[in-house]
């Protein structure tokens, strides 16, 4: 998003001038907003799809309810690829080692669980996650 960019920075008579080719600077004040006009369409996108999701700031969950454990996989691997075709189309990317996957169920046997992937690698599933 914001590309071919001279960052200048100095501090006494050290000075630093870097070209950006993309992405948006960690911790600025616009970073969230801006984040958020690009994500937006992926948002809607999942939606549309009928999945409850939700974005704040870098961060997303996607959530996926049902009764078959196997089907709730086979939409999760679904979302998945369609995030990651979404994500080549605008030249970005998801962290796959910063993807966790969660199962919420009062049954003591998970039976149909399938394996889910995501850019090439396994996720576990996770007794618990962190989300902003």
């Amino acid at each position: 998003m914001i590309g071919q960019r001279t960052i200048c920075a100095s501090q006494g008579v050290t000075k630093l001038i870097v070209k950006t080719f993309r992405g948006l600077p960690q911790g600025g004040v616009i970073s969230p907003t801006m984040w958020a006009l690009v994500a937006h369409s992926l948002l809607k996108w999942l939606s549309k799809q009928g999945i409850y999701t939700q974005g704040f700031a870098d961060d997303g969950t996607v959530l996926i309810i049902g009764a078959f454990l196997s089907t709730l996989c086979e939409i999760m691997q679904r979302v998945l690829h369609g995030i990651e075709k979404w994500c080549d189309e605008r030249q970005l990317s998801v962290n796959p080692i910063k993807t966790e996957l969660i199962l919420f169920t009062r049954k003591l046997k998970i039976e149909g669980f399938q394996s889910i992937t995501f850019y090439g690698k396994t996720l576990a599933l996770s007794n618990q996650v962190k989300y902003l």
